[in-house]
């Protein structure tokens, strides 16, 4: 039984459900896994149960027979799997720069990104298939021979929202952010 998370729960959640899987940990052949941030059960615990001096981490040690820490992610790593991502998903180089700078955080943000782009680049092809004198129509491959600015744009609305929307509201702004990342300003 996986416990997903677990961590990421309100403090007395957290431990009323460790209350209830402790009451069953003594079944055969049931196995618990609690994929968790480690430091941020001990902070509820402290919190909730009032542990002090290193109570947490006892509780923590008696709670969990087995405990597999896996390490931050390597940036080479995270390099290769977004070459990975973006080659399997047919999208250009150049992508990866920007996915990169923007979501190194986790590979599940690089991943999720991607297919957030992947879904525009659907609508951009739609749109660009559309007769011009259609309403939403835009110019023959105006957006699919440029994904990388389309990557850009897209990164900024997730991870600026607020810059997103002056962009929107103001779009000489885009223009003036250009010069001063390129260093014409």
């Amino acid at each position: 039984i996986v416990f997903d998370d677990l961590d990421r729960c309100p403090e007395h959640t957290i431990v009323e459900t460790l209350s209830m899987i402790k009451t069953f940990l003594g079944e055969k052949d049931c196995v618990y896994i609690v994929p968790c941030d480690e430091d941020g059960i001990k902070k509820h615990l402290k919190k909730v149960m009032h542990y002090t001096d290193g109570q947490e981490d006892e509780f923590i040690k008696k709670f969990f027979q087995v405990s597999i820490r896996i390490p931050p992610f390597i940036e080479e790593d995270l390099f290769s799997y977004v070459q990975y991502l973006t080659k399997e998903s047919g999208f250009p180089k150049g992508i990866e720069k920007v996915m990169i700078a923007a979501f190194w955080e986790t590979p599940r943000h690089v991943k999720q990104f991607l297919n957030n782009l992947s879904a525009l680049r659907v609508l951009a092809v739609q749109k660009e298939d559309l007769p011009p004198e259609k309403p939403g129509s835009v110019a023959k491959d105006i957006i699919t021979n440029n994904l990388a600015f389309l990557a850009k744009i897209e990164a900024i609305r997730e991870k600026w929202p607020e810059v997103f929307q002056s962009i929107i509201e103001d779009p000489e702004l885009l223009r003036t952010l250009q010069d001063y990342a390129t260093g014409r300003k």
